[in-house]
């Protein structure tokens, strides 16, 4: 099953299906069922009069427009207002509106680069549109309000014979606006070109990306003096390369942390090699001792060094070459030395993973490059508070003199509690062989992962064993791990009721755990829609309880249409999610009890993660998150060219990257960055947990103090309200990491500012 997350709720999807017309302008809108264009030239070929006539319902119209103009005299206006309860179907009003024109006879365009075209929309939207010949296939673009906008189809991305085209169709689904939206789409200067320039996005992409193929080759002119090694600050979720210039960085003299009982953080630093190799790199962490006499144990500091290596790009696909062999940090091992020799059996598929960290720490730093180093630290939950000393001593047999830094912890007067968000994963491995060995993963190698996810603050995860006997194995596994649930049985189907019943039993009223079982995924036709309400009632009469990725609108849909629905997962996109979200703080009621939301958290994009699972996860009001997936690959995730599946879309074939937010070892889950990130996100809201909890306490009391609090905290998370243009967006960092350390540091002041305002509040 494959998760991608919908654009935006001002989708308009832009069929282009055969065609070779300019239009202009409009002003004055004289809206009709059909709307004559004039007859124009393009730099090749002559074109007739045609007519554009919409359907798909009496909300949408076309007219001939002469006010809003590119170039030419006129351009066709597309008027729709969105209505909910009329439309070409009674039963299903909430459909498609089309504006179409059919030529009068077949056109060649097979002599043809490329077709060009300049929309404008009244209002910011994504559009999708592409050349139908006798195949479908799908571009996209986003538009902003009152600006033309050109677009180019190169045909060389194009499937489909192009000596058979026959006429220009657009189309807008209902689902993806809000009832009442009124949209107005005007379209000008359509023409065939013999040769096709580069539009302005793809070229930012190829400047992007050859810029992002530069880093970690080569050496910054200001290293090329330095005789010793230094030591630069690094913040957490930073992209540190070989050849990361830090120069203007002061060097580290000590490192300060601050962080409270039952808390995971992060020390993360780069060492700067001079002018010898640095060989066999170690890094000893001493015990940090109190005044008090209390200690904190350095061999339990996790050390890590950052691998850079080569992926694919920091999108879930592989579509242009400008997004293959990036060199991306992202795998955090002990020694970045050790190669990777995993191996899938091509019979059984059985999968062996490799030895990816080794039992001790080290690392080569090549002269005048940088590698940076990262330190998981665990603070016990029942950690005395005060100053923790101690020091972390760097050594290595060649280029480097032993040298101690300094680090002090301090521990805050308080512990952490569980987030009162809910985090679940998609996760697919399976302790059992179903005649296909692709997700098989032993017991103990299961068992670690599982223990990784609770570590992280998570406690439910999919199980989609196939067998009744199966998922008891894993609910097993995942008892031992200590998780409690939710947990989502994903194999149920319609078609078999007595298995679906027989799965229903575990849910039976003696059973302390919490199951949902899963409907139809991402459902959007009217078909899927259908099969996924007689699903659900089915489960339902069977004491079952039911969840699904869907939409906002499309979850209405099921429940207006007899359906039950007590979970749902919405995409995160910059449109429907959105504006329910907005509309939710605003205070309007949940459609279901449970919402959650998803992104694809596999990308090396560690900011992304901590921003959904975090701060943007709290001022949402969302009940929390079920991102998309924990991990899965077709042949070896350590090959970046490893592909996981196939399609076609906008630019030809379409390439879709191994699933791994983690990566498979012998020795059990490794973790990267944006795993990281994400763990990060979680300890981000148990804070705010905490303080909300404090709040509560304090205002009983102190009502003004607490109100004021409240409202400090309001500034400090407004710039994670809301989700950027993009929220797919292929950068990073998505958010500066920087903006988080001084968010979190902003919370626990108020934290010790609450505590101390109030004697009563210890």
């Amino acid at each position: 099953m494959r998760k991608l997350s919908l654009p935006t709720a001002m989708l308009v999807i832009f069929m282009l299906m055969f065609t070779g017309m300019v239009f202009a302008g409009n002003s004055s809108s004289t809206k009709k069922s059909k709307a004559a264009i004039d007859r124009l030239n393009t730099d090749s070929f002559a074109l007739w009069s045609a007519t554009w006539s919409s359907s798909g319902g009496p909300e949408a119209s076309v007219s001939f427009e002469n006010g809003i103009v590119h170039k030419g005299k006129h351009s066709t206006g597309f008027n729709i207002k969105i209505d909910f309860k009329r439309g070409r179907n009674p039963k299903y009003p909430v459909g498609w509106l089309f504006c179409t024109s059919k030529f009068p006879k077949v056109q060649d365009w097979s002599e043809y680069k490329g077709l060009e075209f300049y929309i404008y929309a009244k209002q910011a939207g994504v559009l999708k549109y592409g050349i139908v010949t006798n195949l479908k296939q799908w571009f996209a673009k986003y538009t902003v309000s009152g600006k033309w906008i050109k677009v180019t189809i190169p045909f060389d991305k194009v499937r489909g014979n192009l000596k058979k085209v026959k006429g220009v169709t657009l189309y807008v689904p209902e689902s993806k606006y809000r009832h009442g939206d009124k949209l107005n789409f005007y379209f000008a200067d359509f023409k065939l070109v013999k040769t096709v320039s580069k539009a302005k996005e793809e070229l930012d992409i190829e400047k992007k990306y050859k810029a992002l193929s530069k880093l970690g080759k080569g050496m910054p002119r200001a290293y090329a003096n330095i005789k010793k090694p230094l030591i630069y600050p690094v913040t957490p979720f930073e992209f540190i390369y070989s050849n990361s210039d830090l120069s203007a960085r002061k060097t580290v003299g000590e490192f300060e942390i601050k962080a409270a009982g039952g808390e995971k953080t992060q020390l993360t630093f780069a060492i700067l090699a001079g002018q010898d190799e640095i060989k066999n790199f170690k890094l000893e962490v001493s015990d940090l001792t109190s005044k008090d006499g209390s200690t904190l144990a350095g061999k339990t500091f996790d050390v890590r060094v950052v691998k850079v290596w080569e992926q694919a790009g920091l999108d879930y696909r592989v579509y242009s070459k400008y997004q293959d062999g990036i060199l991306v940090p992202e795998l955090l091992v002990k020694d970045d030395r050790i190669p990777f020799n995993d191996s899938r059996d091509k019979v059984s598929g059985r999968y062996t993973p490799p030895l990816v960290s080794g039992a001790d720490f080290g690392t080569d730093i090549p002269a005048h490059s940088i590698k940076q180093i990262w330190i998981n630290i665990f603070i016990p939950k029942n950690t005395q508070s005060g100053i923790y000393k101690g020091r972390i001593r760097l050594k290595a047999e060649n280029g480097l003199s032993n040298k101690d830094i300094p680090v002090q912890i301090k521990v805050l007067p308080f512990k952490l509690p569980a987030s009162s968000k809910m985090y679940v994963l998609y996760y697919r491995p399976r302790c059992f062989e179903d005649g296909n060995g692709k997700f098989y993963k032993k017991e103990n190698l299961i068992l670690a992962d599982l223990r990784e996810i609770k570590k992280a603050g998570c406690e439910g995860i999919t199980i989609y064993n196939n067998t009744t006997a199966a998922i008891k194995k894993m609910l097993n596994l995942c008892k031992k791990a200590g998780l409690k649930g939710p947990f989502i049985i994903m194999t149920t189907l319609l078609k078999d009721k007595a298995k679906t019943t027989a799965e229903l039993s575990l849910c039976g009223k003696n059973n302390d755990i919490e199951f949902y079982f899963y409907g139809i995924d991402e459902a959007k036709s009217k078909k899927q829609l259908k099969r996924n309400i007689a699903l659900s009632k089915l489960i339902s009469d069977n004491g079952g309880r039911n969840i699904t990725t869907v939409v906002p609108e499309n979850a209405k849909r099921v429940i207006k249409s007899g359906g039950y629905l007590d979970w749902a997962n919405y995409p995160v996109d910059n449109g429907s999610l959105k504006t329910y979200i907005k509309n939710r703080q605003k205070g309007k009621a949940k459609i279901v009890p449970i919402e959650t939301y998803y992104w694809q958290f596999y990308q090396e994009n560690p900011t992304l993660n901590r921003f959904f699972a975090g701060f943007y996860l709290w001022q949402s009001g969302m009940d929390g998150v079920f991102p998309y997936e924990f991990q899965e690959f077709k042949v070896s995730p350590y090959n970046s060219g490893d592909v996981r599946a196939t399609t076609y879309g906008g630019s030809g074939k379409i390439f879709y990257r191994s699933f791994c937010v983690v990566y498979p070892g012998k020795e059990g889950p490794v973790s990267t960055l944006e795993w990281e990130g994400f763990c990060a996100g979680i300890t981000d809201v148990r804070y705010l947990t905490y303080l909300k909890n404090l709040i509560a306490k304090v205002k009983k009391n102190n009502s003004k103090t607490a109100d004021k609090i409240e409202n400090e905290l309001k500034k400090i998370l407004a710039p994670f309200s809301t989700l950027p243009d993009d929220p797919t967006v292929k950068n990073n960092p998505y958010v500066d990491p920087k903006s988080f350390g001084k968010a979190r540091k902003k919370i626990i002041k108020l934290i010790l500012k609450l505590k101390k305002s109030s004697r009563a509040f210890k």
